[in-house]
């Protein structure tokens, strides 16, 4: 598959088209009418949110009137992609936070473009490189709407390839990007929620992905969700990327995705955190 005919094919085009640069509500929807949710996924989702409510576990429900994040950055070019499960909510950030974002038109509407580009599979980087013009930049509000969670877990290994390699913020942030399990956010990990249409999507990308030269994937959560999404009878694309020694892990079972040399196990006789280096350099 070419990567116009993946783009094409790209089941959140549909959500980019509900998401309004100019209309003032358009981080946090005052009516949510699931214009933040792919048509095929609706269904699934409703189910799933009224069995929770059913269960008096309203924490676990999938927000819908967030704007969705199937990945972060631009997978389609990064050489660095990590496989992760699904967008954090926290009522302080995503509501009170999102709130004051968009009441700011300049920032609001640079933000909210960008999220599109990411959407589209157009981003040029992780974080946006618009000029500033507002009283903080795109790129910080950015990192503030997302819980400054990446560029925290980013920051050491930024440094260092900065500090050892010349490479700038600019470049390392084009170079690194993220998929989720499922692209909407909850305030607990989900559990028990059936696979939905989007997610094919999202293996046909990485499928497309694991092809490329240059590349290696990081997995540091939710491997028990990835394994069985990525390997189908007629196309094995985890044990694909296990046996070209293009999947990284971390050295022990938990929720943190801090990337350390000590916390990513060897691949083919060298350290995770070594390989990723040397990727982030091509």
């Amino acid at each position: 598959m070419r990567k116009e005919e993946l783009k094409d094919k790209n089941p959140w085009n549909r959500v980019v088209e509900n998401f309004h640069a100019n209309e003032t509500d358009c981080l946090l929807l005052v009516e949510d009418n699931g214009q933040y949710v792919c048509i095929k996924d609706k269904k699934a989702i409703q189910e799933y949110n009224t069995k929770c409510a059913k269960a008096k576990k309203e924490d676990n429900q999938i927000i819908t009137n967030t704007p969705p994040e199937p990945w972060r950055g631009n997978p389609l070019e990064a050489n660095l992609v990590i496989l992760s499960l699904n967008p954090g909510y926290s009522h302080v950030i995503n509501e009170t936070l999102a709130k004051l974002i968009q009441s700011n038109d300049i920032v609001r509407t640079q933000l909210a473009n960008f999220r599109k580009r990411t959407l589209s599979l157009d981003a040029e980087s992780f974080l946006p490189e618009d000029e500033k013009k507002g009283v903080i930049s795109c790129e910080e509000a950015e990192d503030m709407l997302s819980g400054w969670y990446w560029s925290k877990r980013f920051y050491a290994l930024q440094k260092e390839l900065e500090m050892s390699a010349n490479l700038t913020k600019k470049q390392f942030y084009r170079k690194v990007a993220v998929i989720e399990y499922h692209g909407y956010s909850s305030k607990l990990a989900t559990t028990g929620l059936p696979l939905l249409p989007s997610q094919e999507f999202v293996r046909n990308l990485v499928k497309y992905i694991s092809s490329k030269e240059n590349i290696v994937f990081l997995i540091m959560r939710a491997m028990d969700k990835w394994e069985p999404l990525l390997n189908k009878k007629d196309d094995m694309i985890w044990n694909t990327l296990v046996d070209k020694n293009k999947l990284i892990y971390k050295t022990k079972p938990g929720r943190c995705q801090y990337i350390t040399k000590d916390n990513l196990k060897e691949c083919n006789n060298k350290n995770g955190y070594e390989i990723i280096k040397d990727v982030l350099l091509t």
